[in-house]
């Protein structure tokens, strides 16, 4: 007899690796991953139930908070790929960029020119070139007509994707909503951009997710004064009480126990930042030789080896702070 666990319509076993009945990895439990955490998702202060409200809000929606605390996941979980378009800023996209993108994704095009052809008796034909313009060409025959062929030349939009009228219709049309992913990355004067633009977007009823990493409320609204209002914000800050619930949710998935003491510490020393939680926890299961359920409870209580990976996961991010010190001073 097997200790079966469903998830999602997959069967799960702590033993059995058979086709249909997989064991449970430590990478489906603890660790970073960009999908959603199969065994350890916890939907905390309600924030699935407030976002899915905000959806069917007319504003737009602006998730925030540190990096690694869950802000794609929450929309994963509660909006599907296919009901958004979603865009990935880096250091270097402008707002054109994201328009372009928008409309690339949506697969939009312009009719560029138009000709029709006329066949006449065997040697004798017609044809009708027309461009945007009102301007045409016609080349002549005589006969009896026999056939008739319409062409349509297309282009992908480019530069229409200034219009912004334009881009809302589009966008209306399409019926989904634009999640702008990282949206920090973008330079200064981009965001300020961007944020002016967004109050046309809501005058004409089209509202966009934004994602970015940073702590303090009104951030756009700092930029344009006039989304006040306009804006419905998430910021997805962990408490201690629901990094406790996911340690729980991990022990249970992979049949282990944490020590009291080293589950008292990783809360402590987690910071209230899931991400790092994900990572210490990781580490500290393969230290014990954990890396998918355990046929036995497993008691992880070994302090000293906890005590080395967190002082490994410090030195990897001490170089990167280090150097931000340097930048900074």
């Amino acid at each position: 007899m097997t200790d079966e666990l469903t998830y999602r319509g997959q069967k799960y076993t702590r033993h059995d690796s058979s086709r249909d009945n997989k064991p449970i990895r430590l990478d489906q439990v603890f660790g970073l991953n960009s999908s959603i955490p199969a065994f350890t998702y916890v939907d905390r202060s309600n924030l699935d139930s407030t976002f899915k409200y905000f959806l069917d809000s007319q504003k737009h929606i602006v998730i925030h908070g540190a990096s690694k605390q869950g802000k794609t996941v929450l929309r994963k979980q509660n909006l599907d790929e296919e009901e958004c378009i979603k865009i990935q800023c880096t250091s270097t996209t402008t707002v054109k960029d994201i328009y372009v993108e928008i409309l690339r994704q949506l697969d939009t095009k312009i009719e560029r020119s138009l000709s029709t052809e006329r066949a006449y008796g065997q040697n004798a034909s017609m044809k009708l070139k027309g461009g945007m313009g009102p301007a045409f060409s016609l080349e002549g025959g005589a006969g009896g007509v026999r056939q008739r062929k319409t062409t349509s030349e297309y282009e992908v939009i480019g530069n229409e994707s200034g219009n912004l009228y334009f881009l809302t219709e589009e966008l209306l049309k399409a019926d989904k909503r634009v999640v702008i992913e990282d949206f920090h990355y973008l330079a200064e004067n981009e965001k300020k951009i961007f944020a002016f633009e967004l109050k046309s977007f809501w005058d004409s009823g089209v509202f966009f997710i934004i994602v970015g990493g940073w702590s303090d409320e009104n951030f756009l609204q700092y930029y344009n004064g006039e989304l006040t209002g306009r804006v419905n914000e998430i910021d997805v800050r962990w408490k201690d009480n629901e990094i406790s619930k996911v340690i729980t949710l991990g022990e249970e998935a992979l049949n282990v126990k944490f020590s009291e003491k080293i589950r008292t510490q990783l809360i402590k020393d987690c910071m209230q930042n899931i991400g790092l939680l994900q990572r210490l926890a990781e580490k500290l299961c393969m230290r014990h030789g954990v890396i998918e359920r355990q046929v036995r409870a497993k008691s992880l209580s070994n302090f000293q080896n906890y005590a080395n990976i967190r002082k490994k996961i410090c030195d990897e991010d001490s170089r990167r702070y280090g150097r931000f010190c340097e930048v900074v001073s």
